[in-house]
């Protein structure tokens, strides 16, 4: 379609509302992501997805996004003052740094670390 026919089809005055069409929604734009993968990786990836009954990109985007929200959930309350303190999280990563010089390592969910 060129920019003529497209500025037209824009104009309200040219269409004709008594032969409109209903339509489906377009399909939100995706975009295609590439991972490198060692093949021993892949190999885990594909036998857990077929084991689930998933696509090997279905169960990797799940992954992706369960990762991604958990990681979104997080978040870290700092108190206390002069010597001491206390972290309370709900997760941290695995290396999360404290101001000054201090840095926290952990797996685990902990309702409080002191330092």
């Amino acid at each position: 379609m060129g920019e003529q026919e497209v500025r037209e089809a824009e104009e309200p005055e040219s269409w004709d509302l008594d032969k409109a069409e209903r339509r489906p929604p377009a399909r939100p734009t995706r975009v295609v992501v590439s991972v490198s993968l060692s093949r021993d990786d892949f190999d885990l990836i594909n036998r857990s997805a077929e084991q689930t009954g998933m696509r090997t990109s279905e169960f990797i985007r799940k992954a992706a996004l369960d990762a991604a929200k958990h990681e979104s959930r997080s978040f870290a309350s700092l108190s206390g003052g002069g010597h001491g303190g206390s972290i309370f999280a709900s997760s941290l990563s695995s290396t999360t740094l404290a101001s000054g010089s201090d840095i926290l390592t952990s797996r685990e969910t902990k309702p409080a670390a002191t330092y």
